[in-house]
């Protein structure tokens, strides 16, 4: 397989891989991955089971997409935030470049 990791976020805590987009050129596939519970605290934090729309998110059919709590907090919270862009921008930046080189990913 012709894979690689295109982007990966470890910044949080420093030894926790949250997210990777990875590259398949030979399947032709961009895959976006995150990771899952892993403490306590993150146990805490899924157990709230609140969703809600978060204005950033298209639309899909029509319809907001609700996103739980939780990881909407982790891709929108300036806490999280680098450089002043939050976590959603630095992912949608990536999966752009992907596709604007598109041609050499495959």
């Amino acid at each position: 397989n012709d894979a690689e990791i295109w982007e990966f976020d470890d910044k949080f805590n420093g030894n926790e891989l949250l997210y990777a987009i990875m590259i398949n050129r030979t399947r032709k596939r961009i895959i976006l991955s995150f990771r899952g519970t892993v403490s306590s605290k993150d146990l805490k934090i899924d157990a709230r089971m609140v969703f809600r729309g978060f204005e950033r998110i298209p639309k899909f059919d029509g319809k907001a997409v609700k996103v739980h709590t939780g990881f909407g907090d982790y891709l929108f919270d300036h806490n999280f935030s680098v450089a002043g862009k939050v976590k959603y921008d630095m992912i949608v930046e990536n999966l752009k470049e992907i596709y604007s080189t598109r041609d050499e990913c495959g």
